[in-house]
């Protein structure tokens, strides 16, 4: 489980991700999806005790989308937050990025949850 002040750093992000989808600012929601899913992924890795060459969200996000030991849908959902917004700073494809970042932080959170292999 994350810790509380955890909680608070991932829910800021996807709150200020919502505020920009109202604002039209899709661009800006993704970043704020990412950043959160970031924290979150981060947060998982401290608690394995897997150490981290690079915290950088973005990249994170990769490993995830990369990872053959990680859940298929975690994975798409992954694929989906790297995803570069058109010149219109829309998404090419149709998806909630909030609502992905919300499922995959959920899974995150899970004590139970396998997306690396820790001995490789």
């Amino acid at each position: 489980m994350f810790h509380p002040d955890v909680l608070e750093r991932i829910n800021h992000e996807l709150s200020q991700a919502e505020k920009a989808r109202s604002n039209k600012l899709e661009g800006r929601a993704r970043v704020s999806a990412r950043r959160a899913v970031g924290i979150a992924l981060r947060e998982f890795m401290k608690l394995r005790n897997i150490k981290l060459k690079n915290s950088n969200s973005y990249d994170l996000i990769c490993m995830l989308r990369d990872s053959p030991y990680a859940d298929p849908t975690l994975r798409k959902i992954a694929s989906h937050l790297t995803i570069q917004v058109c010149e219109d700073f829309n998404l090419p494809i149709k998806v909630d990025l909030i609502a992905e970042a919300r499922i995959l932080i959920e899974a995150l959170d899970d004590p139970q949850m396998i997306l690396f292999n820790i001995t490789e």
